[in-house]
């Protein structure tokens, strides 16, 4: 009996041994954290950073994919200044207190147009670019229809700068009323994010601030009668006020609009709502008044999406969506 077992035991242990080995690795495996932790610190760092970098990347990819639209038989991918991903320090840095406001003066700019033999006009614009400024088209268009001797764009960050009107997409009677302006020299604007909204009519109560450079509230700061009496070169202060989202309506047949409660007036037309992220939600465009009563109307970015589609600008858009006190 003792030489058949020892036998079976000669014949079987080439195969209990690896067998046993496979079951102690297995167990090793088992055991949170066992082959983490025989990777060097700088190596996981490099992983964490390399899928990092690929989870924006191909954020990105999806962005350009949901934004491409179809223009006869070609797909049409809005090709601009290519968004370069920020370092991993930089990306994982916390927004510094008071970056909210300051990342609207940096980007929100007051527009002065002067009009052959007019008088000069004046509205808001935001960078979505370093270079591009995005505005109303009524912003640079006078009910005369004359013609544009010179566009200023300015704030207390870029100063004061020349600019050209790049494209204008503006009828009034039409649901367009978009314009691009390019600004001179070597100057370069700080762009706003676009938001990431899934939703529109989801976004009702969520709070909205509108920043410009509303005509009734900037005519008695000091610093915009120096500017007009061309005493020295001064900025006025933004104007930033805050509301809440109404309502998600499609006005004019097919435009799509926010109704808010964050106060506008003339001047503020082109300037930004933007969520409590800093993420342009939609362009101040209008006020309606009624017995008493004003509406304020923001076209959203979906429309002025397809706007920059056609003008070959692709704008920073946030890879997540925004939530209200975050």
């Amino acid at each position: 009996m003792a030489e058949h077992n020892n036998r079976s035991f000669a014949t079987l242990w080439p195969f209990l041994i690896p067998t046993a080995l496979l079951t102690a690795l297995l167990v090793y495996i088992a055991i949170p954290g066992n082959l983490l932790k025989r990777l060097p610190d700088p190596e996981l760092a490099k992983l964490d950073a390399e899928q990092r970098r690929l989870q924006i990347e191909l954020a990105q990819l999806k962005d350009s994919s949901e934004r491409a639209v179809c223009v006869g038989d070609h797909l049409v991918v809005p090709q601009d200044e290519p968004i370069t991903p920020l370092p991993a320090d930089e990306r994982d840095k916390p927004e510094e207190s008071g970056s909210f406001l300051d990342k609207l003066e940096r980007s929100v700019v007051l527009i002065i147009v002067q009009f052959k033999g007019g008088q000069p006009q004046m509205g808001s614009g935001f960078f979505i670019s370093p270079s591009t400024i995005m505005t109303n088209g009524h912003v640079v268009t006078n009910e005369a229809k004359k013609p544009i001797e010179g566009i200023m764009v300015l704030n207390a960050d870029v100063g004061m700068h020349k600019a050209t009107l790049r494209k204008i997409d503006f009828n009034e009677n039409s649901s367009t009323d978009f314009a691009l302006l390019s600004i001179d020299g070597n100057a370069k604007g700080s762009p706003l994010k676009f938001a990431n909204i899934s939703d529109p009519s989801k976004e009702k109560l969520k709070d909205v601030f509108a920043a410009g450079f509303p005509g009734d509230v900037i005519e008695s700061d000091g610093d915009f009668l120096k500017l007009m009496n061309s005493d020295s070169f001064s900025v006025p202060d933004l104007v930033v006020t805050e509301g809440k989202i109404n309502s998600h309506q499609n006005i004019f047949g097919n435009a799509e609009a926010f109704f808010h409660t964050a106060q506008i007036s003339q001047g503020n037309s082109g300037g930004p709502l933007v969520n409590s992220c800093g993420e342009v939600m939609g362009i101040n465009t209008w006020i309606t008044k009624n017995e008493g009563n004003s509406r304020n109307i923001s076209l959203t970015t979906s429309g002025i999406e397809g706007f920059l589609v056609s003008s070959n600008v692709k704008p920073l858009v946030s890879a997540v969506e925004c939530t209200d006190g975050e």
